[in-house]
């Protein structure tokens, strides 16, 4: 999978879980940067990507995923084993 379909995809999974259509995530963007992503919305968010990507998180790894690169970078770490 090609990065450009990983930030689509992540694009998707923050506009359904925070109900809207005009996220656009792009490199350097953090959940400061994107309204509604809140620590409840961080696990809806973890469990959304999990389903869509086909990875699983571990407890250490999910409250340092703050950020798009970070999500970007682990998913193609999982996606790779």
């Amino acid at each position: 999978m090609v990065i450009k379909e990983i930030y689509s995809q992540l694009s998707s999974v923050l506009q359904d879980v925070l109900g809207r259509g005009d996220i656009e995530v792009k490199s350097g963007m953090s959940a400061r940067d994107i309204k509604g992503w809140d620590s409840l919305n961080h696990v809806r968010i973890v469990l959304s990507v999990e389903e869509v990507f086909g990875v699983t998180f571990s407890s250490i790894e999910i409250p340092e995923l703050r950020s798009i690169d970070e999500f970007v970078n682990l998913i193609q770490k999982k996606r790779l084993k």
